[in-house]
């Protein structure tokens, strides 16, 4: 099953604020080598849920 999750909760996942959040894509603040590593085990988690909802669906279809 895949979540979708919100800029709040991925603050949440990284341990910072949301407007952390907001401050990194505005360009104004960079995450920690740390927050990197967990910003990038995350999308790689996002990727192999996504990849099994396809499998499955290759599979029912």
């Amino acid at each position: 099953m895949i979540v979708i999750r919100t800029q709040k909760e991925l603050a949440h996942y990284l341990g910072v604020v949301p407007e952390y959040i907001r401050e990194i894509r505005n360009e104004k603040k960079r995450l920690s080598k740390k927050r990197q590593q967990l910003l990038k085990k995350f999308y790689e988690m996002k990727i192999k849920q996504l990849q099994e909802v396809i499998d499955e669906i290759d599979y029912n279809y």
